[in-house]
């Protein structure tokens, strides 16, 4: 893990900086995906009883807290991130969290290696990447935040 995105704690360990602005509640999702929620669930009838536990998970998501990015040029939670890697390949993803996978397109789990590699941050950075015991290095493209 690349110290230029983590600070040691007292015990030793790192801790991922906060790229994001937390107000109220506990479970936060990506802007995107709270819309993306609630355009699905206007979809669904409420004689549509099929999957009364996709509809709770829709629900859930539509009412979570939105996390707001500290800085719109901050890679974070609901951030639309362009990267290449070393061989030059290059990938699209948007930051979510694990109960918005599926739902939102491209979505990457925010707590998935890659993702955690480029938490905090901004266009045309490089961050290191481990990789079956190997470091890569991403570069970050772009940084912007899908409404």
């Amino acid at each position: 893990m690349s110290k230029a995105f983590t600070k040691e704690d007292d015990d030793g360990g790192f801790v991922a900086p906060t790229a994001t602005k937390h107000v109220g509640g506990s479970r936060f999702v990506s802007r995107l995906g709270v819309r993306l929620a609630k355009e699905a669930l206007a979809r669904k009838t409420l004689k549509d009883k099929s999957s009364l536990l996709d509809r709770a998970h829709l629900e859930s998501i539509a009412e979570g807290t939105i996390s707001e990015p500290a800085s719109e040029d901050l890679v974070a939670l609901g951030a639309h991130v362009r990267f290449r890697d070393e061989r030059g390949r290059e990938r699209s993803v948007v930051l979510v969290s694990a109960d918005e996978i599926g739902l939102v397109p491209d979505g990457m789990s925010v707590t998935a290696p890659i993702a955690a590699a480029l938490i905090g941050a901004r266009a045309g950075e490089v961050r290191e990447f481990e990789r079956d015991d190997s470091e890569e290095e991403l570069t970050v493209i772009a940084v912007d935040y899908p409404h």
